[in-house]
């Protein structure tokens, strides 16, 4: 099995630079790419081949033709697996990702955030895009909610529908790419006003989610309960589409319960003094 991260992707969908620096470019192309990645991993003895990258979303319907046609020409055996997430969720959990790392350094507030989006995830006309390419019998989408999973894991999930054998394959205990808290998340927004080299970023992101650890900090919640309403609205429509994917859109809707209000605020100069010192303290 070899995975091929996210240069196929962009150069699938003529990316030219990446956070990391220019995309490569090979003669070729995406299809040189792809006949690569295949090629590895047949002449290790492999007869499956992962290329997964969350930036395939991304492409239009001519790049998704275009990587459909490489992928034929090399299989007649070509499954795509998807995820869908409830979008308030994924609003949520990107701010999170592009305040902490390096390379987005996020510094408006969530609400400036989300008012700026503009891909906002229309799973429907995303998952079209890939049926006419590659049929609806060739998606296997999955809802990413833990009571869904396999096992109640994504990446047991993603085995099974992929068809690819998860015996023997072992999934380390540790998780990755933790979220920051409410305080820490705040104090890392800030900072980002500030001229860090990467490494030193890296390293603050670090020492604050170890913060948070320690404390086991809550998750943030971002949304007060009438704005998420609000905003989970405006893919309703969109959503009830997925049935011919075999999504259920109720795993996408908020359900019964009271909604948690938000719990990430601007910091007191007190409070931020106070993670500054936590900072400045070696580990």
């Amino acid at each position: 099995m070899v995975c091929a991260h996210h240069t196929i992707a962009w150069t699938f969908g003529g990316r030219t630079a990446s956070p990391w620096g220019p995309v490569p470019v090979v003669v070729g192309g995406g299809d040189a790419y792809v006949r690569a990645a295949v090629a590895s991993a047949r002449a290790a003895g492999c007869t499956r081949v992962v290329i997964s990258s969350e930036e395939f979303c991304a492409l239009d319907h001519a790049a998704i033709r275009r990587l459909e046609a490489s992928l034929r020409a090399l299989s007649d055996r070509v499954r795509i697996v998807a995820y869908v997430r409830r979008q308030d969720l994924i609003a949520e959990s990107a701010y999170n990702m592009e305040v902490k790392w390096w390379a987005t350094r996020v510094r408006e507030e969530f609400d400036e955030y989300v008012r700026a989006r503009k891909d906002e995830p229309d799973y429907a006309r995303a998952l079209g895009a890939w049926a006419d390419a590659f049929g609806v019998d060739g998606l296997v989408v999955r809802p990413y909610d833990r009571g869904s999973l396999d096992g109640g894991d994504v990446r047991a999930d993603f085995c099974r529908s992929a068809g690819v054998g998860a015996e023997g394959l072992h999934f380390a205990d540790a998780r990755a790419n933790e979220s920051l808290g409410p305080t820490t998340l705040e104090t890392m927004r800030v900072l980002n006003n500030l001229d860090i080299a990467n490494a030193v970023h890296e390293h603050i992101a670090a020492r604050l989610l170890a913060y948070d650890a320690a404390r086991r900090s809550p998750r943030c919640v971002l949304f007060e309960p009438d704005q998420r309403r609000a905003f989970l609205a405006r893919f309703e429509a969109s959503n009830a589409h997925l049935h011919a994917y075999g999504i259920d859109p109720a795993v996408l809707t908020l359900g019964a319960g009271t909604l948690p209000a938000r719990n990430v605020r601007k910091l007191t100069p007190e409070e931020f003094a106070a993670m500054f010192t936590y900072l400045a303290t070696p580990a």
